[in-house]
């Protein structure tokens, strides 16, 4: 993609294709307190890092939030006092996604280095590391915590075993690239985006329906809590709003002013938070399929989106080294 006008590509490779797949090292502790900047009322604090931030994640209780770096660490930080609790180095690629597991008792990443990192989050230790034969750009836990999805420019999407680190099963055919990849909450469906700008759902037998509407690479895929809608986002510059069970697009969420790499849904379902790479964040109501607030702050792409598990406050991370903390009762 050139300058300009043309949409920022996030996703491109951090360094050479062939990365050095030295000893994976497990977690040390970094005592070191958080670079918090905390804001005046109605501004968000301000989470400083080293490196591009290209994702972050709330653990289940809220009670920790892990940060992807493109460096390849991941920093994991109490939120109690924003302390450092762990640096989780292994990938030797950008870590384009970092989740916890629903019990929040593993975290498990997927770097540009075609590894996805399986850790425990309660000692930092590294636990698996599984291969693909491209970057990965997404993972994605099953309801129960024993499997993770993960998406990868190889054109699959790979579902791995939590306990073991095998491969169970492999979905072909994502032309373009596999760009991202979620569980319904049932974990009987599994949604996966594009390069090609399909959206595509697999049931427990591998078959699959395509959802078409965007006009460009998909970024980002999510189920609402109650599994009725599914979001997506778009280089075209949108988010699209479908209904899980007809399939059918609900709506089309216009205002960005460049691609949407990322978003959210909110812990009750009925907002989500899309983050692009015109900078902003938007916030959108459900129900109506309208923009709430606009958040304003970052001088960079906005790489990552996440709800606290309180509905209280919006993480966002950015290629500008920052993770903003937004406070969704302030105006």
């Amino acid at each position: 993609m050139t300058p300009g006008k043309s949409r920022p590509n996030v996703l491109t490779k951090c360094g050479s294709d062939l990365f050095n797949m030295g000893p994976l090292q497990d977690a040390h502790v970094d005592p070191k307190r958080a670079r918090m900047k905390t804001g005046q009322p109605g501004e968000p604090s301000v989470l400083t890092e080293d490196g591009m931030v290209c994702s972050c994640a709330y653990s289940p209780d809220g009670m920790s939030i892990a940060v992807g770096l493109d460096d390849g660490s991941i920093n994991v930080y109490s939120t109690e006092d924003w302390s450092m609790t762990w640096t989780l180095s292994g990938h030797t690629g950008a870590v384009w996604r970092v989740l916890y597991s629903p019990a929040g008792d593993r975290i498990a990443s997927a770097s540009q280095d075609r590894t996805v990192c399986v850790w425990d989050s309660r000692t930092g230790s590294l636990l698996h590391t599984c291969s693909h034969d491209g970057g990965v750009y997404s993972v994605a836990f099953s309801p129960r915590g024993n499997k993770v999805a993960s998406a990868s420019e190889d054109q699959t999407v790979k579902l791995w075993e939590v306990e073991t680190g095998n491969c169970l099963q492999a979905l072909p055919g994502h032309h373009g690239g596999a760009t991202c990849v979620a569980f319904s909450p049932t974990g009987k469906q599994i949604a996966s985006g594009c390069g090609n700008s399909k959206v595509r759902l697999w049931d427990a037998g591998g078959r699959s329906h395509e959802l078409s509407g965007h006009n460009q690479l998909v970024r980002d895929v999510k189920y609402s809590s109650e599994g009725d809608h599914i979001a997506s986002t778009s280089d075209d510059r949108t988010v699209r709003l479908w209904n899980a069970k007809t399939r059918a697009c609900r709506y089309i969420l216009n205002g960005h002013g460049y691609g949407v790499l990322c978003v959210a849904f909110s812990p009750k379902g009925d907002q989500l938070a899309s983050g692009s790479a015109d900078k902003t964040v938007k916030v959108w109501g459900i129900k109506k399929g309208s923009c709430i607030r606009t958040l304003k702050g970052h001088i960079g792409p906005i790489t990552s989106v996440a709800y606290s598990p309180k509905d209280k406050q919006i993480a966002s991370g950015s290629t500008d080294k920052t993770v903003r903390l937004w406070n969704l009762d302030s105006k």
